[in-house]
């Protein structure tokens, strides 16, 4: 799998989600963790070595957010650096049921309105 996007769509219960890479360009992303019917919860996103971080280069899209996370239950996001470069509203967003997310060494820069973003969401 190529993109963050792809890596996204498959990931399981209790997977990750490993950066190789430095960089990462990509446009705008969206974690569900209600797929049909199914909850998928626990999932972790970060580089393949904790001791670096991720230079993520968003390129302009339709949604609000760089990283929408929406009902992630025990979704795990660390080791990045998203520059919004103006393209989004927010580097990093929660909603929905999302007990125990966590977002660990995230750094967001340019983003048009926020860093982080919570709508509507909800834990345990």
């Amino acid at each position: 799998v190529t993109t963050l996007l792809g890596a996204l769509e498959l990931v399981g219960d209790g997977e990750s989600v490993v950066l190789l890479d430095d960089r990462l360009d990509e446009g705008p992303v969206t974690f569900s963790g209600r797929r049909g019917g199914k909850t998928v919860k626990g999932v972790s996103i970060g580089p393949a070595d904790p001791a670096r971080r991720v230079l993520w280069t968003v390129r302009p899209g339709r949604q609000s957010g760089a990283l929408d996370l929406i009902d992630a239950d025990g979704v795990t996001v660390s080791g990045l650096v998203i520059d919004c470069g103006g393209a989004v509203a927010s580097g990093v967003g929660v909603a929905g049921n999302s007990p125990g997310a966590e977002v660990r060494d995230v750094t967001v820069r340019n983003p048009k309105l926020a860093g982080f973003r919570l709508v509507n969401a909800v834990g345990k």
